[in-house]
């Protein structure tokens, strides 16, 4: 019986030696982390290549409400080039653009790039209204005639007498 209690002994001791060690490999991967990760909002490949650049004149994008936009523009000095519905277009500089990142009310930043149209006007060519309609004057506004009148029939089928 000595050996059954001795074994039994260094069993209960093996394991709690076992937990101690796991909670304290826990502890230590815990403590090493930071509590709270530093926080960074996502942006955009051209803001990217702004920040990288340190440039000095940069339109970003930010969303919240107007209140929102300018307790952020006082904070970090921004200047306001337009409100958006839900947001607003700042002109700020790398530094200002690398502080916004980091606050904690911005999720993603956009970059407010120009869009440019790669085709020229004249390069525009006909949807074949022009062959539907053979004997019609060759203007824009007679293009767009057979359009408003799909257009004009589609907004009334809309309109019944179910509002009684």
């Amino acid at each position: 019986m000595a050996f059954a209690d001795s074994h039994r002994s260094r069993d209960r001791r093996s394991f709690a030696g076992g937990v101690a060690a796991a909670i304290s490999c826990a502890l230590l991967v815990f403590a090493a982390s930071p509590a709270a990760a530093a926080h960074s909002a996502r942006l955009s490949a051209d803001l990217t290549d702004h920040l990288a650049a340190g440039s000095q004149a940069i339109r970003v994008i930010v969303h919240g409400t107007r209140a929102e936009v300018d307790a952020l523009a006082a904070r970090y000095n921004l200047q306001i080039v337009k409100y958006l519905q839900s947001g607003a277009v700042f002109l700020v500089n790398a530094g200002q653009l690398d502080a916004v990142r980091q606050d904690d009310t911005q999720d993603h930043l956009s970059g407010d790039i120009r869009i440019r149209s790669s085709v020229a006007a004249g390069d525009v060519q006909s949807i074949g209204a022009d062959q539907a309609w053979p004997n019609r004057a060759t203007t824009a506004a007679s293009r767009l005639a057979p359009i408003s009148l799909i257009y004009g029939s589609l907004e009334t089928m809309g309109r019944g007498t179910s509002a009684m």
